[in-house]
């Protein structure tokens, strides 16, 4: 069985500027720790995810920014195509933007479920991962960014941002690969 790696990208904001809504940064930083935003980059290097007043997108994007956390998570081809087919088609309907859920999952007494008719970032990359198996048994209305990083990370196999992770990969190519006929560097 071929194993696949899809990439959970959270990012944090190191400084505001007028680009951010800075209210809705503020209270997301706030309320639910350093992460504000997450994405999920698909080995095609198409990512997905969802903005403020926007909708679903999948498109290319590098996510090199120095201020994301990149997680990269083992999957099986079941389970990435599942989470590829999922993207594809929300992105298809255009799903909105859920602003209002996403104060709401700071809230326990004020959460409601997902509906699939509207996401924020950490519900929409939630029910992604469900797709795939994974936090099957978690609420995707209550997942704040910081929370699933927190749930994921010890499930994926390489942490770091996009230069760590680079030196890791080709680190971990000149450990696994056989030279010269050889088992390679321990």
């Amino acid at each position: 069985m071929r194993s696949r790696t899809v990439t959970l990208a959270f990012h944090k904001v190191e400084e505001l500027d007028k680009r951010h809504e800075m209210w809705q940064t503020r209270a997301g930083m706030w309320f639910f720790g350093q992460y504000v935003h997450v994405d999920l980059r698909f080995e095609d290097g198409t990512a997905t995810s969802i903005h403020n007043k926007g909708t679903v997108f999948l498109t290319p994007r590098a996510l090199t920014s120095p201020c994301k956390k990149l997680l990269n998570l083992s999957v099986t081809d079941a389970q990435y195509n599942a989470m590829r087919e999922f993207a594809v088609q929300t992105n298809k309907r255009n799903i909105p933007f859920n602003k209002s859920g996403f104060f709401r999952c700071a809230f326990p007494f004020i959460w409601k479920r997902c509906d699939d008719r509207s996401y924020f970032c950490s519900e929409y990359a939630t029910r992604l991962l469900q797709q795939a198996g994974w936090l099957e048994g978690f609420e995707a209305g209550r997942m704040h960014p910081t929370l699933l990083m927190d749930l994921m990370q010890p499930h994926c196999l390489l942490t770091g941002n996009e230069a760590t992770l680079r030196t890791a990969s080709i680190s971990l190519s000149g450990i696994l690969a056989p030279k010269n006929g050889g088992y390679g560097r321990l």
